[in-house]
């Protein structure tokens, strides 16, 4: 259930053409070896569609809690959609200068929100097709509210990289096509029971240089990374 690659070569978003002016907070790592598959181990599928408040995502990671402190268990947390209006209106100066077309805001005011340790893992939405459901990624743990303390604020909204926006670089960069309903049994699936066989998707980036993928759902606070492919998983700019 434990895989280890290594990092073959970082690629970035130019800032330039359709992105410029974004904040591109985006890296696809490429890896030197492929990554087999398991009930554990899976990838998952690229949203291609518009999200809205209509939608719910769902974000796991290892990320710190109210209190500071390291959960002793992955966490996964319900996230909704948010208006780029209510985002703003919820703190103009966290999220004045970083939501435009290519972010994304989710969460709620309640308690339930992303922190250090969830930063390049995933919000993914179930999407369901004649063909049967599966999980689609929508954005990246880009930007959490934060205190002063350096803690993070549980009644704020996360900020997400938005991939749809990315789709075409993401295509092109990975030589692959994701949003294809023929595809669907192959990426996007879980299985029941264990919490491993649930989030088959998520991996760490665990490394002090940032060199070394560890596919393993391990108590640890690092970079979250999504698997897309067995040669490509996507997460945060490094």
């Amino acid at each position: 259930n434990v895989q280890q690659h290594s990092v073959f070569e970082i690629h970035s978003v130019t800032s330039e053409g359709q992105w410029a002016g974004l904040r591109n907070d985006i890296a696809l790592l490429e890896l030197t070896s492929s990554v087999g598959y398991s009930d554990y181990i899976q990838p998952i599928c690229l949203n291609s569609l518009e999200v809205s408040g209509r939608d719910s995502g769902l974000v796991v990671g290892w990320g710190r809690t109210e209190g500071g402190d390291l959960p002793d268990m992955l966490k996964a947390a319900s996230m909704p959609i948010i208006s780029h209006i209510d985002c703003l209106a919820s703190d103009r100066d966290v999220y004045g200068g970083v939501l435009d077309s290519g972010m994304i805001c989710a969460g709620h005011q309640n308690g339930t929100s992303v922190c250090n340790g969830d930063s390049g893992g995933g919000l993914v939405i179930q999407r369901c097709t004649s063909g049967g459901c599966y999980w689609s990624l929508v954005g990246i743990v880009s930007i959490a509210a934060g205190n002063f303390n350096g803690t993070c604020r549980s009644d704020g909204y996360g900020a997400f990289t938005n991939v749809k926006t990315y789709l075409p670089w993401i295509k092109q960069t990975t030589e692959q096509i994701f949003e294809d309903d023929s595809l669907h049994d192959v990426c996007g699936q879980r299985q029941d029971g264990s919490v491993r066989a649930r989030w088959p998707w998520h991996g760490t980036l665990y490394s002090k240089n940032w060199r070394s993928i560890k596919i393993e759902l391990n108590r640890t606070e690092v970079f979250g990374v999504t698997i897309l492919t067995n040669q490509y998983v996507v997460t945060t700019m490094l």
